[in-house]
């Protein structure tokens, strides 16, 4: 008898591979769909997965939705995480406009159903999720407002500055078909990108009395 080697996947893994492949799935799904039009089952289905297993890792739909809505926004924000007042603005907000543009650009599905529950008045946001995210403003807002002090730029509100980059980024994933459409011209979406960068970073930052790092190259 041969004694058969049977080399398994760490349960860790496991977890972490059936999350990712849930939320994917959630993801496509409610944008899709919408939070009220998809189930539990549908995405266990989609996900080729036992409705269990969705179950056991997330316990209910809204929890699955607010863990999808959590991972598009922490990704926003780790964007801007590594800031400081010490940090040049140019070189910060650039890179954050940029960056944040490569998250609209890889993630359009998120950025939609965030919006799409912004619009809806975010009937399925825990005032905790409103709590954590003023924290992180603020603490953006408190940096941004420092450099204003130091005269390293121009005296903007700190706040509606990112509301504007916020803005002017996400757009080009929740308007997606309207930036396509009207961009036919281009030879590629992602074309569409470099040129959205490029002006984005020349008209924001030229407001906040700055240069683009990148046009002093």
């Amino acid at each position: 008898m041969i004694e058969e080697s049977i080399t398994k996947e760490p349960i860790g893994n496991t977890r972490l591979r059936n999350q990712s492949l849930i939320l994917a799935t959630a993801e496509s799904l409610f944008a899709r769909h919408g939070y009220g039009g998809t189930s539990i089952k549908m995405i266990a289905d989609n996900a080729a997965l036992p409705k269990a297993n969705v179950v056991y890792y997330f316990e209910t739909k809204q929890k699955l939705y607010q863990s999808v809505l959590g991972r598009i926004v922490k990704l926003w924000e780790d964007v801007l995480e590594n800031i400081s007042a010490d940090s040049e603005p140019a070189d910060a907000l650039s890179r954050y406009i940029s960056e944040k543009l490569e998250l609209s650009r890889l993630y359009p599905r998120a950025s939609k159903i965030f919006s799409s529950e912004i619009i809806q008045g975010a009937p399925h946001l825990e005032d905790s999720f409103w709590v954590e995210l003023k924290t992180w403003t603020e603490s953006r807002v408190q940096i941004i407002q420092s450099w204003i002090d130091r005269g390293k730029m121009l005296p903007v509100d700190p706040k509606h500055l990112l509301f504007l980059i916020w803005s002017s980024t996400q757009h080009y994933a929740d308007f997606e078909v309207q930036i396509s459409k009207l961009t036919s011209e281009e030879k590629s979406i992602d074309d569409v990108y470099v040129k959205a960068e490029q002006n984005l970073c020349r008209i924001i930052l030229g407001g906040c009395g700055l240069t683009c790092p990148k046009q002093n190259g």
